[in-house]
């Protein structure tokens, strides 16, 4: 088993993206890189991670004579390693070579040679070559001092329609339906007259079957998670207490995280979130972000320690916006991740490259003058704060808020023509961030989870917009209210099967009907970002809710089969119909959204249930934090780290309940924290406020 000690054991890593096999030409360079390590204090640098030509410069022909070199000289320095696998971008000789390890598009063209991420899972000529220099880098690095992890590849992503993939298909098909009469079924072929009468009939790029997209999704993902076993196993292999990581990307709609977390040791993850001190909804990205991180934490199933791979400290390039930070932004971007639980930061890139598309991409070192760049400086300053906070990295979040976002219901959700919103891929995500903001402003954590986990251990489970059940789902559901839990469920959720076939016993269907009690009837998408209807909570309503707020993007109208309403549409033909409503079951409740509300009105409602189901935020208070400002709590027995964030452009008092101390001066805190713009403080106490 995996021992992430040696990863985690000293203290907050903080590093990079090091290519010196970009440099081989110059090796004063790896001499003035190891220099500027440790003068910026920067401990732990990936690399390789695009060096298969380095290390294979012609078939069978290999040299590792610099990756040697660089290794030892990071270990002198005393610096880590995570030493990567080169699959993220093959050699143009291999691609010339065997054209089928190249991808191709959905007309059966192959991918041009040049290019990262232009590689078929399914190849067995890729796999080989993979699996022959993952070999050859473990049984030479498996066991060097330096190397602290395993850096799978780059970035996991894309799909291929070779013929080897649509035969891997049909394959899979076979193996989840094992009859065409099943899958016929399943997918409700006889829609459009497309019944399958033979498997070789069944081509993925045909239009018209959500169920056949769905599966397709699920297929592609499952080539990767099945890729990266494949890659894994000679490191393992070599030494199996080597963690092993792949650098996620996020929301990235195409890889089922969940499924891919379980095979990696711990989780790392590249965040370009492009901050930008003057935009008026900078709070809003920033809690969004935070989304991310939860999530990051609380991929293998409960909350664990993560870290980034890649962020970057100034300008990006490639497709995202180029604007530069304000002083401040990168530090306070930074410890957000520390305090959403990462055990580390670090960036894309260490040294700027001379050539590429990314040459103008930020970096910590520039070609000239690079001790006197700004960058420098703040990544310095920030590693000299993460030598003060340390102490942090054996501590864990806590959370009694559960924000489900599963893979599999946002692609059945894309995949059903008809579904507001459906062709934009961030549709769900975004909805969840709404639900998320409340609880961020009041520091308030939650755990960003699949459906597929214990929900027992927390006081309310929010559900926006799933819209695929999976089996069972139901009635864990049934039983988490029943025992006394508080469930948030939504309109357009509930809405088909695991296949995408719509339930039939209602809307919620497979019996959430019944435990949400309302039955959604239909569905209006507004036409515009400016469209909305009213909304105003009832008089003297069960929750307490008050006052009016407005509808964004879509609207349900429903029957209430048993539920109780708390507001109603105030405007058209939807006045006097109910928006929201609540359900008692057992020791619990269920609250129904019918619609997606806008801010005032999330604000308004949860700030309803966090008062109703006794939710405290990290601060002590349930109230909302100052605007900008959210704090994060991680804790290791009764020692808690509290983390406060400001993403406002003026200095607050924070409000605090209990004593706390500043961990890097050492200073004590109480009653309030001062916080300056743009700026994060870490407090520490040993007291037991927080419910």
């Amino acid at each position: 088993m995996a021992n992430t000690q040696r990863l985690f054991g000293n203290g907050i890593l903080h590093g990079g993206d090091f290519n010196p096999d970009q440099w081989r030409h110059d090796p004063r360079i790896l001499e003035e890189d190891i220099r500027l390590m440790q003068k910026c204090g920067c401990n732990t640098f990936s690399t390789a991670i695009f060096a298969w030509s380095a290390l294979e410069p012609e078939e069978d022909r290999y040299d590792f004579e610099w990756l040697d070199t660089a290794t030892e000289r990071l270990h002198a320095a005393d610096r880590r390693v995570i030493l990567a696998t080169p699959s993220g971008a093959r050699p143009l000789w291999m691609a010339e070579r065997y054209p089928e390890v190249r991808r191709a598009y959905r007309d059966g063209r192959r991918w041009v040679m040049g290019e990262r991420h232009n590689h078929c899972w399914t190849s067995p000529v890729y796999r080989e070559k993979v699996r022959q220099i993952n070999t050859l880098l473990a049984r030479r690095y498996a066991h060097h001092p330096a190397v602290v992890a395993w850096h799978v590849s780059n970035e996991y992503n894309g799909e291929c329609y070779c013929d080897l993939c649509l035969t891997a298909f049909r394959v899979w098909l076979k193996q989840r339906y094992a009859t065409l009469d099943e899958l016929n079924r399943v997918w409700w072929s006889a829609f459009w007259n497309q019944t399958y009468s033979d498997w070789n009939q069944i081509d993925p790029r045909a239009y018209g079957l959500d169920g056949m997209l769905l599966d397709w999704y699920r297929f592609t993902s499952g080539q990767v998670v099945d890729f990266f076993q494949w890659e894994a196993e000679p490191l393992r292999q070599a030494n199996p207490e080597l963690p092993i990581t792949t650098n996620l990307m996020g929301f990235h709609f195409g890889v089922d995280y969940h499924a891919l977390a379980e095979f990696v040791d711990v989780v790392s993850n590249d965040s370009y979130p492009g901050y930008d001190a003057d935009n008026p909804e900078l709070a809003r990205a920033a809690a969004t972000q935070s989304m991310q991180f939860d999530m990051m934490r609380c991929l293998k199933g409960r909350p664990m320690p993560w870290f980034l791979m890649e962020s970057c400290i100034d300008g990006r390039s490639l497709w995202l916006n180029s604007h530069l930070k304000a002083p401040g932004l990168h530090e306070l971007e930074m410890l957000q991740a520390i305090a959403h639980g990462s055990n580390g930061t670090l960036y894309f890139q260490w040294r700027q490259n001379r050539g590429g598309v990314e040459k103008y991409h930020g970096a910590v070192v520039h070609h000239a003058h690079p001790e006197e760049t700004r960058s420098f400086h703040e990544v310095t300053a920030l590693s000299a704060r993460y030598a003060k906070i340390a102490e942090v990295t054996g501590s864990l979040n806590q959370s009694k808020v559960a924000l489900v976002l599963d893979w599999e219901s946002r692609w059945a959700y894309h995949a059903a023509l008809g579904m507001p919103n459906y062709k934009h891929d961030w549709a769900l995500t975004n909805e969840a961030a709404a639900h998320y903001l409340p609880f961020w402003s009041r520091g308030i954590g939650v755990d960003v989870l699949s459906s597929d986990v214990d929900f027992s251990a927390y006081s309310l489970v929010i559900a926006p917009k799933l819209f695929m059940l999976k089996p069972g789902l139901s009635a864990r559901l049934h039983r988490y209210v029943e025992a006394g839990g508080t469930l948030v469920f939504t309109h357009l959720g509930g809405l088909v099967n695991e296949t995408g076939l719509c339930f039939t016993d209602g809307a919620p269907g497979d019996g959430l009907e019944e435990l949400c009690g309302v039955f959604v009837d239909e569905t209006d998408e507004l036409k515009g970002a400016n469209e909305s209807v009213g909304v105003r909570a009832l008089a003297r309503n069960p929750l307490g809710i008050e006052g009016e707020w407005r509808t964004t993007r879509a609207y349900s109208l429903g029957l209430l089969k048993g539920a109780t309403p708390l507001a109603e549409y105030t405007e058209t033909w939807a006045k006097g119909r109910p928006a929201l409503a609540e359900r008692r079951t057992g020791k619990g409740v269920t609250y129904f959204f019918l619609a997606d509300f806008d801010s005032a009105g999330y604000e308004r409602i949860y700030a309803s249930i966090a008062r109703s189901s006794r939710l405290v935020g990290a601060c002590g208070t349930s109230d909302p934090l100052p605007p900008g400002v959210t704090a994060q709590l991680r804790q290791r027995g009764t020692t808690k780290y509290l983390v406060l964030l400001n993403f406002g452009t003026t200095p607050v008092d924070v409000p605090l309940l209990g004593e706390w101390q500043d961990v890097e001066s050492q200073s004590h805190v109480a009653k309030a924290a001062p916080l300056a713009a743009l700026s994060a403080r870490v407090l520490m106490s040993q007291t037991s406020f927080v419910a």
